[in-house]
């Protein structure tokens, strides 16, 4: 019994030393960091903690490559990525940043093609030249509707704010209407339903993934100050440029090929991957969580999925379909 209970002391001990290690891309995060702060030295950087769901460049990858082997199986030539200037990013991050927002919905949509405007696509002034019928992404942020049971589960339900639609320009968030952002997701769903009946062949229960949520408390700068926004513009004043938005699929876990996105934060020879999906997180990241963000007792936390939707009640778009979850576009 003694030698049982010292083995369980054992690996608990492990473990939570374990949990306090930054893994390979946090532990590399921090080393850029260290390093781009000796070359700017007017840089004033709050963030002490690397952020919440940074992944590994070989993650990253294999990600971006289930991606690419997923559309090309289906003749598909959507786009890779999407192209942000970071001061963009931040004037969105900055808008869903607000009280009353518990996070923000992001949405697969397609851009319309200019030289089709007069036969019914929708908002083509707002197309980037050379972009016509390529992937883009709609955000829409979110405010916490309660809960609903789905099954025996509780889940949270994050309603969009349609009034507040908006897309990233050359350097700001840009609004578009809810009934032509839902145009442009419209245009999308065929793909998405090409991917889907695609990959059904194989496996007769898989959903594609139609958005993806994703919770403030990835954002705000508060608790162990490594918020997206104040990471992003830590990340601008070292001369960071871009973002970009790399779409991908998961690989290797229970999501397994579908949709999600990588966010690549470009500083030349430095760069980080960020997914803000839940599941991502460090054993640390999981730990500091908990801390940072305490739930009540009975509140539901692991149907919440900890910081967000994705595969999680879903996987899309059942049930985060209609308003049940509070996804309402593209019913405009």
């Amino acid at each position: 019994m003694k030698r049982y209970l010292s083995l369980v002391l054992f690996a608990l001990t492990y473990f939570a030393s374990y949990a306090q290690k930054y893994n390979a891309a946090e532990s590399k995060f921090l080393a850029d960091q260290k390093d781009l702060l000796s070359k700017h030295p007017d840089c004033t950087c709050h963030n002490n903690r690397p952020p919440w769901t940074l992944i590994t460049g070989p993650m990253a990858s294999l990600r971006i490559n289930a991606y690419k082997r997923k559309v090309g199986r289906c003749k598909l030539t959507p786009a890779d990525d999407v192209k942000y200037s970071i001061a963009g990013a931040i004037d969105l991050l900055t808008k869903v940043n607000v009280s009353g927002y518990d996070g923000f919905r992001v949405y697969f949509a397609m851009y319309p093609s200019k030289r089709q405007a007069k036969t019914g696509d929708s908002a083509c002034d707002k197309v980037p030249t050379g972009l016509d019928n390529k992937w883009t992404l709609i955000f829409v942020p979110t405010s916490d509707g309660g809960w609903y049971k789905e099954g025996w589960k509780r889940y949270k339900r994050h309603v969009d704010d349609t009034n507040h639609c908006m897309i990233i320009g050359d350097n700001a968030a840009v609004p578009i209407t809810a009934k032509d952002a839902s145009s442009w997701i419209n245009k999308a769903a065929p793909m998405i339903d090409s991917l889907e009946r695609h990959r059904k062949k194989t496996f007769p229960t898989f959903h594609e993934t139609r958005n993806l949520w994703y919770n403030k408390k990835y954002v705000e700068d508060n608790c162990t100050k490594n918020g997206l926004l104040q990471v992003l513009i830590c990340k601008k004043c070292f001369g960071t440029q871009n973002v970009l938005a790399k779409f991908s699929a998961f690989y290797f876990n229970q999501y397994w090929n579908q949709l999600t996105l990588v966010f690549q934060v470009d500083t030349g020879v430095h760069k980080e991957y960020l997914t803000l999906n839940s599941g991502d997180r460090s054993f640390r990241a999981r730990n500091d969580w908990t801390k940072c963000f305490p739930v009540a007792v009975g509140a539901g936390v692991a149907a919440q999925s900890g910081g967000s939707d994705t595969g999680k009640p879903c996987p899309p778009p059942t049930p985060c379909n209609g308003t049940t979850a509070g996804a309402a576009l593209p019913n405009q």
